[in-house]
């Protein structure tokens, strides 16, 4: 439904990019689980990154918060199946979900932020920042401008997702 950016995992009481402390760089993830499992997200988790590269830094550490019982208990089947079918030990640690402190608006949706024809047209349809960061529309362009499309496909792509708010 909706995605932010931010800091999770650490002590420090106001984490920022310039001052992130003990934190995890992290993103938050609100979803609808009659349109995509939890299964599908940590299998979309473990794809999208080589999870058994040690981190030597805390802000960059491959960390899954689980919100109740049930998902850790996913998250924890869901590496060990991983680690099964690399046949390599898995560096993500599940741990329960902290305080998540949302970065700096700059950081929001940062590769749609790359086209401000775009983003401003979803300013001027949207109304604000704040609104074009919560928004279902922004969190997959944002997904979208990550595989660099043409300016064009993305053009037809927002007139789409603007006629469906």
């Amino acid at each position: 439904m909706s995605t932010r950016v931010g800091y999770a995992g650490g002590t420090q009481i106001n984490p920022t990019y310039e001052c992130i402390g003990d934190h995890t760089e992290s993103i938050e993830i609100t979803f609808d689980s009659q349109r995509i499992s939890y299964d599908a997200l940590l299998s979309l988790f473990w794809d999208s990154h080589w999870p058994t590269h040690k981190i030597h830094q805390r802000q960059y550490a491959s960390l899954i918060f689980a919100h109740n019982p049930l998902q850790h208990d996913m998250a924890m089947r869901s590496k060990k199946n991983k680690e099964q079918l690399l046949g390599e030990t898995i560096m993500t640690e599940i741990l329960p979900a902290t305080k998540f402190h949302e970065a700096e608006a700059y950081h929001q949706k940062y590769y749609l932020r790359r086209y401000p024809d775009i983003w401003n047209q979803l300013l001027t349809s949207l109304g604000s920042e704040q609104a074009i960061i919560a928004s279902y529309e922004a969190a997959k362009l944002n997904g979208l401008c990550s595989q660099n499309p043409s300016l064009n496909s993305l053009k037809d792509t927002v007139n789409l997702l603007l006629r469906q708010i």
